[in-house]
C-alpha cells in the first residue's frame, strides 16, 4: 500500500467515524425533542389543573394509551417523580417550575448537541473537500 493509499484509507476512516457520531447526535437531538415536548405537554397539563374544580372529571393515563375516568378532589397538590422511584409533593405551581427548569436545561443540551453536530458536518465537508482534491 503507498502512501497516498493510506492517506486515502485514513480519511475514509476519518469520515465514516463522523458520519456515525453525526448519525448518533441527530439521535440524541431526536430524543431530546421528544422529551422537551413531553416536558411541555406536562407544563400545560399542570397549567389546566389549576383552573379545575372539586368533582371535575378527568381521563388519568395508567399506561400507554390506557385511561381511567376519574374526578378531581383536591387540586391543590401534585405527585412529582423525582428519580429513582422518589416523588415529591408540590403545588401545581411549584411543579410547573420545576417542569420550567428542566425545559431551559433540555434546551441547553440541544442547543449543544446542535452545535456539536453542525462543527462535525463542517468537518465532514472539509473531508469531502480533500478527497475531491485528491481525485
Amino acid at each position: 500500500m503507498t502512501t497516498d493509499d493510506a492517506a486515502m484509507q485514513e480519511m475514509i476512516t476519518f469520515y465514516q467515524a463522523l458520519h456515525n457520531h453525526t448519525e448518533q447526535l441527530q439521535k440524541y437531538l431526536a430524543e431530546m425533542q421528544a422529551h422537551l415536548k413531553v416536558l411541555q405537554q406536562l407544563q400545560e397539563h399542570l397549567k389546566t389543573l389549576e383552573t379545575t374544580t372539586e368533582e371535575t372529571d378527568l381521563f388519568v393515563p395508567i399506561n400507554a394509551g390506557v385511561f381511567m375516568k376519574a374526578k378531581t378532589q383536591k387540586n391543590d397538590k401534585v405527585l412529582l417523580q423525582v428519580g429513582a422511584g422518589v416523588c415529591v409533593e408540590k403545588t401545581p405551581q411549584e411543579a410547573q417550575e420545576t417542569i420550567a427548569k428542566q425545559i431551559e436545561q433540555v434546551l441547553e443540551v440541544m442547543t449543544q448537541l446542535e452545535g456539536e453536530a453542525a462543527k462535525a458536518q463542517g468537518q465532514l465537508q472539509q473531508v469531502l473537500a480533500q478527497r475531491q482534491e485528491k481525485d
